[in-house]
């Protein structure tokens, strides 16, 4: 008796596991939620709507992307963080305690649309989404709906940042997200990669229930 009773308790503990690994699977398929907020996110600066210092709570659709930050096309500073939703593409980019952000330019769009100078280098001053003056932080993020953007695009995302310690000539200092590199001149390239849209396998909570015909 004692013996059925113990394979019955030990049949219950499985099928309970099995059940607990099964919905674990079919949520994990569902959506995905990331929030890598970086060391010093909490510090208050002013942000302009497209911005935000904390990293976004979303369901994410499909997987999320990372770039290394690099200065000269070499020295990593931070990392970059690139998402969706149903409705907004998301960049967020974080530099190391050692550096801080003034300026962040942002391009979204085709390859052979990336803005260039005469001379053939990065022109980010007329990237299609710019944080500029707005104050030192170790963080900038942009978001940006999705029906701006086709299904698969290019981005190109530039930082102007400072040493910690110092409190000119930021313009000097730029971190790339790290892919191609492009631009005419040693010294003046900048680097692209290209980005495709999450597919959203989830139900969108937010969106109201079918009305009852």
């Amino acid at each position: 008796m004692k013996n059925t009773k113990s394979i019955i308790a030990r049949l219950t503990v499985l099928f309970g596991i099995t059940i607990l690994a099964v919905l674990g699977i079919l949520i994990s398929c569902e959506k995905e939620n990331f929030t890598p907020i970086s060391e010093n996110s909490m510090e208050k600066t002013v942000q302009s709507d497209l911005t935000s210092n904390e990293m976004p709570i979303v369901d994410i659709c499909g997987t999320m992307m990372s770039k290394k930050l690099l200065t000269d096309q070499k020295k990593e500073v931070g990392t970059a963080f690139l998402f969706n939703d149903k409705r907004y593409f998301y960049v967020h980019a974080a530099v190391n305690a050692d550096y801080k952000v003034k300026n962040a330019y942002l391009f979204t769009g085709k390859k052979e649309e990336i803005p260039l100078t005469t001379a053939g280098d990065p022109d980010f001053q007329h990237f299609n989404h710019q944080i500029v003056n707005q104050g030192f932080s170790t963080v900038r993020s942009f978001k940006i709906p999705l029906e701006e953007l086709t299904g698969k695009f290019s981005v190109a995302l530039m930082l102007q940042i400072l040493p910690k310690n110092e409190t000119y000539n930021f313009l000097k200092l730029k971190a790339w997200g790290q892919g191609q590199s492009f631009g005419a001149n040693v010294g003046k390239r900048g680097m692209f990669f290209p980005y495709e849209k999450g597919i959203c396998l989830y139900i969108d909570r937010e969106e109201p229930a079918a009305a009852n015909e």
